[in-house]
């Protein structure tokens, strides 16, 4: 369309790209819409005049049209949260010169999700690289969405892939709360934290399920996978501190928690007094070295099946204390 003022019902319309003419209506008095551009070279821009006479003279104004190859995009990620903000990239997959930069001066990329006939929300696209289109997600209700795009506000484009609004997960619960942060190559000895909540299968592929401990530090999701139930491994070298845990479904957007772990220095034994007690039990055994407060601490005999007793750790955070089992 080309827009302006001035445009008689009485003239004869036509448009120019570059040598190429043809026919044009007029809309209403500022609006006039040029005809298909046939035979044009793609990936091109060429010049674009207007006549109100039929081609024997030309408006002053010669105004740029960029022609495009409809691209073939691949969009990455394919879901995430229906409170929306996801940061959707949609690459071309042939890499041609899709001209993307150049749309950017007109705000005229968007995409548009689509669930049903009568459901259609549209949101900005921005362009993050020649070959890149940005598009943040608008909030959705849950489902599956067609994505389209378009790079001039008038022509929608298909993408192949569709996306998925899933309810954002909930975690209720977390166990244990607390454990070594220290690296350790042997896994067993890494802490695993069991986590109950709602959602958790809400995603499209179990295996971009990730945690995150406060801002930085992920952890893998590694056993117990359902609805209701995962177990994160904490990462190695996490900083002796407290975390928010972070759940995400799509290895992209994370959602925060009431929950948080404590990260501590792994615990260390230097001494142990008495180191022989009656078979009874119930004596107090004393241990010195370092240890972490605040925290339920528990003395653990390797007895078969094995054997936990409450422990009590001292204000200085040097000593240790629990009962013998019998």
């Amino acid at each position: 369309s080309v827009i302006g003022s001035g445009f008689a019902a009485s003239s004869t319309f036509k448009c120019q790209y570059d040598t190429l003419t043809v026919d044009a209506t007029r809309v209403n008095s500022g609006e006039v819409k040029c005809g298909n551009f046939f035979n044009l070279t793609a990936e091109s821009t060429v010049g674009v005049r207007l006549s109100t006479d039929g081609g024997a003279s030309w408006l002053t104004g010669t105004f740029n049209f960029i022609v495009y190859t409809a691209p073939t995009l691949v969009m990455s990620p394919a879901s995430g949260p229906v409170t929306g903000g996801t940061e959707l990239t949609l690459e071309s997959q042939a890499r041609t010169s899709l001209y993307f930069a150049a749309f950017v001066a007109v705000s005229a990329t968007k995409c548009r999700f689509i669930k049903s006939s009568s459901t259609e929300v549209i949101a900005t696209g921005s362009v993050n690289v020649p070959y890149q289109l940005g598009c943040k997600v608008p909030a959705l209700a849950s489902g599956v969405y067609t994505v389209n795009l378009t790079l001039n506000g008038v022509d929608w484009h298909t993408v192949a892939t569709t996306f998925l609004a899933y309810p954002v997960p909930n975690i209720s619960s977390a166990s244990p709360r607390a454990g070594p942060g220290a690296l350790t190559r042997d896994a067993a000895q890494r802490t695993m934290v069991t986590m109950n909540g709602a959602g958790f299968a809400g995603g499209i592929d179990s295996a971009l399920l990730r945690c995150r401990f406060g801002w930085t530090m992920l952890g893998g999701v590694v056993a117990g996978w359902n609805n209701t139930l995962l177990a994160c491994t904490v990462p190695d070298n996490l900083a002796v501190g407290e975390y928010v845990i972070h759940l995400s479904l799509n290895s992209v957007d994370y959602s925060a928690t009431s929950i948080t772990f404590l990260s501590y220095s792994r615990s260390s034994v230097n001494t142990l007094s008495p180191i022989a007690a009656p078979v009874s039990g119930g004596t107090m055994l004393t241990m010195a070295g370092s240890f972490t407060s605040g925290y339920s601490a528990m003395c653990k005999f390797l007895m078969t099946p094995a054997v936990y007793t409450p422990a009590t750790v001292s204000s200085s955070a040097t000593q240790l204390t629990c009962l013998s089992p019998p």
